[in-house]
């Protein structure tokens, strides 16, 4: 049975910290939202460039755009 543990919670609580040290002891992977989005905002895709825009106007990013990095990383089955 696969399961997924998910941290929520306001930024800069800990979540990152917290699955970091958590997975290796569970032999789980680590999947970061925060990476995502950087990753596809230094790819410059054009999901990337409306992350940019919400960022450099203190925006939050939509949870469409969240799922749209999400979902393909917990759908192949890697993490």
């Amino acid at each position: 049975m696969l399961q997924r543990i998910l941290f929520m919670g306001p930024p800069g609580c800990g979540k990152g910290t917290y699955a970091k040290h958590v997975a290796p002891l569970l032999g789980a992977s680590h999947v970061s939202t925060g990476d995502l989005v950087r990753n596809e905002v230094k790819r410059g895709t054009p999901l990337g460039n409306r992350l940019r825009a919400a960022n450099n106007a203190g925006a939050l990013v939509d949870d469409s755009d969240i799922l749209e990095l999400l979902l393909p990383v917990l759908k192949d089955g890697t993490c």
